[in-house]
């Protein structure tokens, strides 16, 4: 179906894309974390507007998407920048109004290869070596084909992690099947493509990659929007009103059962997710949680009585939806959730049994659980290749995944000197081990 007249120029449907990543479900947590999944949701937004910028400024353009293309290499590793950067040049080849592709092209190119090179040979402050050889042992460690277990878990993860921005996708892709080569449609489409590619091959998957593909399916969604039949417009919006409010009167059901006791089923599931945690009788966060309920009735009674004729009203009712979820669920949850999901306490504890001055090898912790239990525990994590002086390991394991504990190095005998792990994580421990003795 042709889009209505004038419905899809830059100014109409900007707001429709930012409308529709504020209303994706699987960032509602990832964008109040601290983390590199943010960066790299950035990264790739900035080299979807550097290929939109090159038609008209060819140089500028490709260099800020070569720029991205770099940054996400040293961000997250080369084999995903490699995704992002065939899904630029391939859409720059695709598009039929982009004028001096080529040019483009090979800035764009040249660019990424020229920054990586020079980062590559960058000699690294603790003596490791260059980046470039840490570079490839990421590389090493992250590309492998999905196995069976990612295919499984990207059909339980995915259809809700990207919603409601993949079936909008997919119907601006049919909708503008005979101009794919439209730079709007050819641009985000390469891209996501590219990337999707490269996840094909960084196995195990996870949310943190699935983040990549947000910007392109926010703006595919977008131009998806104008080209909706009257029908599925009406139901887009009834779907909005009609699952927030849901989801909404469930955290208040869940909240209400937490402070009431009654009914005794829902109170218990709360429960059993903060073993431990009291409620705290703060007004402030109810009353602000009735300000933003009161909000979004307000808004639903307008959108019932005066029937807008906005183009982005359906993306404005889902993001405006979204928000009131957000808001609503941690002005009300907000001291049971950093109980649950903090690492304070384990840090502080960990911290305690490490002697001031040692470094600890870090078995399988990962970077963002090393910077958590470095901050609260003031521990000092050893460097990646540079273990061999330190006496303590620290070792995670989580039991639900059935995997092996990570090796401990360097080889020898090892004493346990402490194990632990949060109330609110049975299936999680850490254990903190002594080298007694090194092996021959």
């Amino acid at each position: 179906m042709p889009p209505r007249s004038g419905a899809c120029g830059p100014w109409r449907t900007a707001p429709i894309a930012v409308l529709m990543f504020v209303s994706t479900l699987g960032i509602l947590v990832t964008l109040h974390v601290t983390s590199g999944d943010t960066v790299s949701i950035a990264i790739v937004a900035v080299a979807l507007y550097g290929l939109s910028v090159a038609s008209e400024r060819p140089v500028v353009g490709a260099a800020l998407t070569g720029l991205c293309a770099a940054a996400l290499a040293l961000s997250r590793g080369p084999l995903l920048a490699a995704g992002l950067l065939a899904g630029c040049i391939l859409g720059l080849a695709l598009c039929t109004s982009c004028r001096r592709r080529w040019l483009a092209m090979s800035v764009c190119t040249a660019c990424a290869l020229g920054l990586a090179a020079a980062v590559a040979l960058w000699k690294l402050p603790d003596g490791s070596g260059p980046l470039g050889l840490r570079w490839l042992h990421t590389l090493g460690s992250t590309a492998a084909p999905l196995t069976r277990g990612d295919g499984i878990w990207l059909l339980r993860n995915a259809s809700w992690y990207v919603w409601p921005l993949w079936p909008l996708a997919a119907w601006s892709l049919y909708a503008w099947r005979r101009h794919l080569g439209a730079a709007h449609i050819a641009l985000p489409a390469s891209v996501l493509a590219g990337l999707a590619l490269a996840l094909g091959a960084a196995a195990p998957l996870d949310e943190s990659k699935l983040v990549l593909t947000i910007a392109p399916l926010a703006v595919l969604a977008a131009f998806g929007f104008p080209t909706l039949r009257r029908t599925l417009e009406q139901w887009f919006d009834w779907f909005a009103i009609a699952a927030y409010t849901l989801f909404i009167a469930f955290v208040w059901a869940y909240f209400l059962a937490l402070i009431t006791g009654s009914p005794r089923a829902m109170a218990a599931s709360v429960l059993r997710l903060i073993p431990g945690h009291r409620p705290g009788n703060s007004m402030l966060p109810l009353v602000l949680a009735l300000a933003v309920t009161g909000l979004w009735v307000a808004l639903i009674v307008w959108r019932v009585r005066r029937r807008p004729a906005l183009l982005w009203r359906g993306a404005f009712l889902s993001a405006a939806g979204m928000t009131a979820l957000w808001l609503v669920a941690v002005t009300l949850f907000l001291p049971a959730a950093d109980y649950n999901r903090s690492y304070r306490v384990l840090a502080r504890q960990i911290g305690q049994k490490v002697p001031a001055g040692e470094c600890v090898v870090a078995a399988g912790v990962s970077p963002s659980m090393r910077a958590v239990i470095a901050f609260y525990g003031n521990v000092h994590f050893a460097p990646d290749g540079g273990s061999s002086a330190c006496r303590l390991a620290l070792q995670p394991q989580y039991r639900r995944s059935g995997a092996a504990p990570p090796p401990l190095d360097p080889a020898g005998s090892w004493d346990l000197v402490w194990e632990g792990q949060r109330p609110t994580r049975a299936d999680e421990s850490w254990r903190l081990w002594r080298l007694a003795q090194p092996a021959p």
